[in-house]
Parts: structure tokens; sequence; C-alpha cells
């Protein structure tokens, strides 16, 4: 099913570059502005820095000191990781690559991962309400009642998640309930502990003086994804008002809904759509978010497979791999 779902993916990339007109796109980019090119990359080389700090500073939050070299390895391991499943899925596993490496439990940053995922969705919400308000006379009524049913399916989502994790009871039963099903009966016991240690690493966190420092970084974080992609656009001569900046954002929401393993081909299309009801020629708009996803999808997963293969070694990705059957 994986397998089918990437393929479609791919199959809705070149279906855009075809519609597009590859020649185009190509010259397009060619012609394209390189210092709004280098900016756009050195945005994107500070959001990776900002991301991994991030982290370290969660994993502060629960009393785990790791370098920051560290914290960014197992950040962008994990990204790439997570980008090879639907919903980054798999973005839990760079607690793995800490126990590992310094034998911290491993359901003691799971939490974390989840909180800073829903926290990340609340402002990807909030900022793609923004976006989508100066969009909204652009769009036909089909597409503004499918973006804001995304964003109502995430939002409950993500509550959900938070809801969960603030209430001890509630945790302790959810994972009971994990516990029993078939395939995790076996691991009831593990599962329980596990449960006990996901409850402790949640309340550190919430009476964790960081928080005000991991909220504030999460905003910042994610106006300069938007930069990135301002910067990606008016390097191609599309020139928009910061209003626009959460354009990826609401596409994100929208093409996370595919269950494309991330959102490869989805996002692509429904941003080139947003861009062409702007009155953008296709051609330019598939050439604008073309640079944008080069820097925030091939150079992010990039970065990711180079640590793996270069920092992990097999041995460890076999372990890691090994813990989550």
């Amino acid at each position: 099913m994986k397998t089918l779902f990437i393929l479609i993916g791919i199959s809705l990339l070149l279906l855009i570059l075809f519609l597009s007109g590859i020649e185009e796109v190509i010259r397009i980019i060619l012609t394209s502005n390189i210092n709004f090119i280098l900016l756009a990359f050195l945005t994107f080389l500070f959001s990776i820095f900002l991301k991994s700090l991030r982290w370290q500073i969660f994993l502060k939050s629960v009393k785990i000191k790791v370098p920051f070299s560290h914290a960014f390895y197992s950040f962008n391991s994990a990204m790439f990781l997570g980008n090879l499943v639907p919903f980054k899925a798999l973005e839990p596993i760079r607690g793995y690559f800490l126990k590992i490496k310094f034998g911290y439990p491993f359901s003691k940053t799971i939490p974390l991962v989840l909180t800073e995922r829903a926290l990340d969705v609340f402002v990807y919400i909030l900022f793609s309400l923004i976006t989508l308000q100066a969009l909204i006379e652009f769009l036909p009524s089909q597409i503004t009642f499918f973006a804001f049913f995304g964003m109502l399916v995430f939002f409950s989502i993500s509550l959900s998640v938070l809801l969960i994790l603030n209430s001890k009871k509630l945790t302790l039963k959810f994972f009971k309930i994990i516990s029993k099903l078939p395939v995790t009966r076996r691991f009831s016991k593990k599962i329980e502990k596990m449960a006990k240690n996901f409850s402790i690493g949640f309340t550190q966190l919430k009476r964790s003086r960081l928080l005000s420092q991991i909220f504030f970084l999460t905003f910042i974080i994610w106006v300069i994804e938007g930069a990135i992609f301002l910067l990606s656009a008016k390097a191609v001569g599309i020139n928009l008002t910061f209003s626009f900046f959460a354009l990826p954002l609401l596409s994100v929401l929208l093409g996370v809904l595919t269950l494309i393993p991330g959102g490869l081909g989805s996002i692509e299309a429904i941003m080139v759509l947003l861009l062409s009801f702007l009155g953008f020629s296709i051609p330019q708009a598939t050439s604008a978010v073309l640079i944008y996803r080069f820097f925030v999808h091939l150079c992010e997963n990039s970065i990711g497979a180079i640590i793996i293969f270069q920092i992990y070694s097999f041995d460890v990705i076999k372990k890691v791999m090994k813990n989550l059957k």
C-alpha cells in the first residue's frame, strides 16, 4: 500500500511537470534570480538550526541533556525516516537514537515528539487561516470548504493528543487499550512501563520553565519556513505580500490528507493550484514550488539521509528497526 501511495505521488509530480511544460519550467528556474535563491538557502539552513535547537530544549525540559550535535543528528535522521511513511509516523524514532547513544528511556521522549507535532499543527492552522483569509476571494467555495475541513481534522487530532497527554488517567487508559490489541498483547508489561514513563515525561514538560522558549521558537520556525517560500517565489518573479507566507503550510495540511508519504506530489499540486488561482502562470507557479520544495523536502531529507549513513552505523539502524518490531 505504501509503495502504491509513493507511485501515486511520483505520478502526480510528473503530471504537474508535463502540464506545466518541462522545458519552460527548466528555463524559468535557470533564469531565476540567484540572489533570492541564496537567501532562500541561507534561510533554510537557519530553520534547520532552529528546529534542532527546539528539539534540544524539549529534551532539556525533561532533564535529558545531550549535545546540540546529537539533537541535530537525531532530529534530522528521524525527519528523513518520517517522510518515508504517511503522517510522518516514524518521527518518534528520534528517541531511539538517543536511547542507543545515551541510554535515555525512549518512552520519555515520545510525548515530546507528540507535543511538538501538536504545537506545529496549531501554528499551521493559525498561520493558514491568515493566508486563507487573503486567498478566499480567489478560491472556489469547494476548495475553501476542503481547506477548513482539513484544518478541523488536524485541530481535532492535535487537541485529542494534548488532552490525553495532559491526563495521567487517560494516558494509562490509552496504553491499556493498546496493550489488549492482538498484535501488542505479548508486550503488555513493557507497554505498562512505557505508559508510566510517558506520563512522567509529559508532566515534567508541563512544569518546565522552558515552555515559553519552545512556544516562541515554534512561531519563529514557521514564519521562517514561510519566508523560504516567499523568497523562492520571488526568485522566479512571483511577488506575494507577506499574508501569503503560510501558503505552503495550508498545502501541507491538505496534502497530508492524501496519505502520500511526505505529501510528495500532492503538496506540490495544491501549491501550484493555489498560485494559479492568484493569476500566475502554471509554469511560473511550478518553478516557484519546485525551488521551495527543493529546500524543504529534498535538501532536508538529504541531510537526514547523510547523517544516518555517515554518523549512525548500519548496526545502529538495524538496532533501531529491531526495537520497532
